[in-house]
């Protein structure tokens, strides 16, 4: 998608937001560009947004106090990146959310020792992070295989059961008809008997 696609895209989105409001009453998007890191960082952020996911721009700059005359350092730790974004992504029917944190640089703008630290953080945790979210992946899997062992192992049980239980039924049922033959027996002899 380029500059021009995107502004079109943001359009839409606002016409679709304000349905009741007639299209020329609508203030058009202004065109995304990306001659300067700022300008470039609102594009990048509307088009994460526009797309359906997370993005939040993070003002990383000093503030100017007028009384004094000076610039105060800002809230936000040096060298953070200039947009953290998320996105949830599908995978074997669970929900994920990927954290994305984006240094933006234009032209001969290069990344500062803090961004640099900043950067190594984040790839270090998420790569400890991925390797967490694998292991509980296998030791849920573990657990799926040690409780479809155990459910086979109990239907197994129940199938024995029931086949003694069956065969107890048999038994019985086979008693039952000797005791019947042994009685057909002794009754016809007792009539063989008696004539």
């Amino acid at each position: 998608m380029n500059l021009e696609q995107l502004t079109q895209l943001a359009n839409l989105k606002k016409i679709e937001q304000h349905p009741l409001v007639p299209i020329h009453a609508l203030t058009p998007v202004k065109k995304f560009k990306d001659t300067t890191a700022n300008e470039l960082t609102k594009a990048i952020t509307a088009y994460i947004r526009l797309t359906g996911n997370y993005a939040e721009r993070i003002n990383n700059t000093g503030i100017y106090d007028s009384k004094t005359g000076k610039w105060r350092k800002g809230g936000t730790r040096r060298g953070i990146a200039d947009i953290m974004a998320s996105k949830v992504v599908q995978h074997n029917g669970r929900s994920f959310s990927i954290m994305v944190a984006i240094e933006v640089k234009v032209g001969k703008d290069v990344m500062s020792e803090y961004q640099k630290k900043v950067q190594d953080e984040i790839i270090k945790n998420s790569a400890i992070a991925a390797k967490k979210q694998k292991e509980i992946n296998d030791q849920q899997l573990k657990d799926k295989q040690e409780n479809t062992q155990k459910l086979i192992e109990s239907v197994s049980n129940s199938i024995i059961s029931v086949t003694d239980i069956i065969a107890t039924f048999q038994k019985a049922g086979a008693e039952k008809e000797a005791e019947a033959i042994n009685e057909q027996i002794t009754n016809t002899e007792k009539n063989t008997d008696k004539h």
